[in-house]
């Protein structure tokens, strides 16, 4: 019993630091990483509230998010939610995209 119970504990730190550590890599889209980033979430917070985990999710998708110009794009107009948040993202990287092909 106490090697389930400290297993779980340990687990749940490793999930911690993996979720404290994750970054958008290359080649990885942003609907990708909103997914890893979920997983990890409810990993580290199995028994949150689901109004927390909404915000937790939110706010690891954005301290994810490698590019500070997407991220400070993403923050200018807090998103509720991670899917908010995605598609600011989302947009600005478009932007980015279109600008840099001209």
């Amino acid at each position: 019993m106490l090697r389930r119970h400290f297993g779980s504990v340990f687990q749940a730190e490793v999930y911690r630091e993996q979720l404290k550590g994750r970054t958008h890599q290359q080649g990885e889209s942003l609907p990708q990483l909103t997914q890893a980033v979920e997983s990890l979430v409810h990993h580290v917070y199995p028994v949150v509230p689901e109004e927390m985990v909404t915000l937790l999710y939110r706010d690891a998708f954005i301290d994810a998010l490698e590019d500070q110009q997407v991220a400070i794009y993403v923050k200018q107009a807090p998103p509720a939610d991670v899917q908010q948040a995605l598609a600011r993202a989302m947009e600005f990287e478009a932007f980015l995209y279109t600008i840099a092909a001209l």
